[in-house]
């Protein structure tokens, strides 16, 4: 028998094995926390690059003139504070 998985509605999941509860993320949560990671790396000033699988491996031309038109401006370095450093 399989075991039973629980769902809140934030996303999260409980599953009882044995005599362990394991705690979970939905595909969802973690789509959603990627999300606002990336709004965090651009508001410190990063350039953030989302890319699937599929587009990695059927469209790499495409990603890497990207990534490349990028690490030629420089757009890879770590940004500069106010104060330059």
């Amino acid at each position: 028998m399989a075991p039973e998985r629980r769902y809140s509605r934030d996303h999260t999941w409980v599953e009882r094995r044995d005599d362990a509860l394991l705690v979970g993320l939905t595909a969802y949560a973690v789509d959603r926390l990627g999300n606002l990671r990336h709004l965090l790396l651009t508001a410190a000033g990063y350039i953030v690059l989302r890319v699937s699988y599929r587009q990695v491996t059927e469209q790499w031309d495409e990603i890497e003139r990207v990534i490349l038109s990028i690490v030629r401006r420089q757009g890879h370095m770590r940004p500069r504070t106010r104060s330059g450093r």
